[in-house]
């Protein structure tokens, strides 16, 4: 019996969209801090739900569903000329913004990763990020 993606309950579609990502059970059960097993299990109810035999069946039959099928999404963030033209000025700097953030983000992860073994790289490392100050400050 067909149902939509409303009859899942929240960890089955969560694991619905890993597996249309192409996640195995396995990762799932990582990311989900789940057994393997059951991610199983829930496969197994979201099979049943859907009417599917197996996650290739499960991947055709979320490409049919509006939620999960291509999506196509115009940010004003990503693409300025999509906002009025009143917020144009505004959102250029917020971009700026967001560049300089992501790359101290960048470095901040890293520096939690345990990627960053040497002075040396931590001087290359802030060398990019005041790179990128520069230039979005100029």
């Amino acid at each position: 019996m067909e149902e939509t993606l409303a009859a899942l309950s929240s960890a089955e579609k969560r694991i619905a969209r890993l597996i249309y990502a192409r996640y195995t059970a396995a990762e799932i059960a990582s990311e989900m801090s789940y057994s393997v097993p059951n991610v199983h299990y829930h496969l197994g109810r979201i099979y049943r739900k859907f009417g599917v035999r197996n996650k290739g069946e499960l991947r055709l039959y979320l490409e049919k569903q509006p939620r999960l099928g291509k999506v196509t999404y115009k940010s004003s963030l990503i693409d300025i000329n999509s906002a009025p033209v009143q917020y144009r000025d505004e959102l250029f700097y917020k971009q700026k913004r967001l560049r300089i953030v992501n790359a101290i983000y960048k470095l901040k992860f890293r520096c939690d990763s345990v990627w960053i073994s040497s002075k040396r790289e931590w001087q290359r490392e802030l060398d990019e990020i005041i790179n990128v100050i520069i230039q979005e400050l100029s």
